[in-house]
């Protein structure tokens, strides 16, 4: 009976250590440690986005293939019947192609999104971009991070922007 005890003893402290060592420390306040990653253009791949199952246990995969930051930025506000409102300094920047992946553990399938956007403004930290509902329409706009645009000699803040 002793033997037995011991032996269940040491499976349990083996089976708990492993399940400790399986968790990923990625909630929604440490999201960087989510396995993600920017790349550039990828030839010979045609502009996609899917949500599919990942090689990780139980995880979900977010995938975005060859497509521009305003494109980026509707996948992640999921605002694809939006009209777009680009109002930066650079704007043939915002036309280079670029692919994201995003793996993260089955908790934050929910928050898959908002993690999404995090990470764009992490990488492109120039541009932000929010909806904005006018006149019964919804619009993307992306501007440039800083307070305003230089127009005619004051800067001109969002609120003074006009659709």
């Amino acid at each position: 009976m002793k033997k037995l005890l011991i032996i269940c003893s040491v499976a349990t402290l083996c089976l708990n250590f492993s399940v400790f060592g399986q968790k990923k420390n990625c909630n929604s306040q440490h999201v960087s440690s989510c396995k993600l990653g920017f790349s550039e253009f990828k030839g010979g791949i045609a502009p996609y986005s899917k949500l599919t199952p990942s090689t990780f246990d139980n995880w979900r995969r977010l995938i975005v293939y060859n497509k521009t930051i305003p494109e980026m930025y509707a996948i992640a506000f999921r605002a694809s019947e939006c009209d777009m409102i680009i109002n930066v300094r650079n704007p043939e920047k915002l036309n280079i192609k670029y692919c994201y992946e995003l793996n993260a553990p089955p908790e934050l399938v929910d928050n898959f999104f908002v993690i999404m956007q995090q990470h764009l403004y992490y990488q492109y930290p120039d541009y932000t971009a929010s909806i904005e509902y006018k006149n019964g329409k919804s619009y993307l706009i992306i501007i440039d991070k800083e307070e305003g645009i230089l127009i005619s000699g004051k800067v001109a803040t969002a609120k003074d922007k006009t659709y």
